[in-house]
């Protein structure tokens, strides 16, 4: 230990190069001293039958982390303000989960428009206890109406939501 302190103490200018050439090297990725592989693809073998049976597994029903919460209100319509305050709480609520990164509903759809040469961007219902009847009315013909929402978000028959979670 002592000889490479002398060292690094008489050669002072190599042992500065040295740590740079060091320190340059490991931020360019040169030298890849640590490297994490989180496929767990990568623990097993390719002819590993647990393995050939997840692979046809997705291969059958599409690989998919996503997950589809469905309400359907006593009511029969979700185009109420109470059933709608409930997507809007749940959807909330969602957004609260350990490791979700996205929940999608119709409480929080952006519904763009244009009217004339201007673009309008804005969430589809906020605030669901405080709409109005013609509120009401307007967002449903614009969520039935619309692809994106009819048979996602909403069923085409307006009885059920639907929220995906990621």
């Amino acid at each position: 230990m002592d000889a490479f302190i002398s060292l690094a103490v008489h050669r002072r200018w190599l042992t500065v190069l040295v740590s740079a050439l060091a320190c340059f090297a490991i931020a360019s990725g040169v030298v890849r001293l640590v490297e994490v592989d989180v496929d767990f693809r990568n623990h097993f073998s390719k002819d590993d039958p647990r393995l050939v049976a997840l692979e046809q597994l997705e291969e059958t029903y599409a690989l998919s982390d996503s997950l589809l919460v469905v309400m359907a209100p006593q009511s029969g319509a979700i185009f109420t303000r109470e059933a709608l305050t409930a997507v809007e709480e749940m959807t909330e609520q969602l957004w609260q989960t350990p490791f979700v990164t996205r929940v999608d509903s119709i409480t929080n759809y952006s519904h763009s428009w244009a009217d004339g040469d201007e673009l309008f961007v804005e969430v589809l219902i906020d605030e669901a206890a405080a709409l109005s009847q013609d509120d009401l009315e307007r967002i449903k013909e614009i969520a039935l109406g619309t692809e994106e929402i009819a048979g996602r978000f909403v069923s085409r028959d307006g009885r059920i939501a639907g929220l995906v979670v990621n």
